[in-house]
């Protein structure tokens, strides 16, 4: 009987030290495994459908976002979410990529956004349109 639970007792710890090295281990893969802001713009995918390209950083419960563009027709119509028509003359339009700050309401070149309005973000490739598009505006 006590050769039965010696045994008992080693499989016990045996599977304490199995779960906690598991736990170690899953815990150590989802920290490596975070998504990394890697390129210098990013483009923003919000929960009411607005997308903004810019340069992203986290700052705890916020996310903000610097040196701002979006997408805009040439009817001045944004392209945000319910703003796309399908006619042909929509689909012909000129997209523009407009620089934030030129708006009514004047705002500063920063935008503040809790992680939660986020839906996903993207790091953007060097040669993107939009990466090159903002490279040109730079310039000027």
């Amino acid at each position: 009987m006590k050769n039965n639970q010696k045994w008992i007792w080693l499989l016990v710890v045996g599977i304490i030290i199995a779960g906690a090295g598991g736990w170690f281990l899953a815990s150590f893969v989802s920290k490596n495994h975070t998504p990394t802001i890697d390129t210098a713009y990013q483009a923003v995918f919000l929960t009411n459908g607005q997308v903004y390209f810019g340069k992203l950083t986290d700052q705890g419960k916020w996310m903000t976002l610097t040196d701002i563009y979006y997408l805009q027709t040439d009817q001045n119509q944004t392209l945000q979410q319910g703003a796309i028509d399908t006619t042909k003359a929509d689909q012909q339009s000129k997209i523009q990529l407009i620089k934030l700050g030129s708006e009514l309401h004047g705002p500063e070149d920063a935008m503040h956004i809790e992680h939660d309005k986020i839906l996903f973000w993207e790091n953007m490739t060097d040669d993107s349109k939009v990466v090159q598009a903002i490279k040109n505006e730079t310039k000027k």
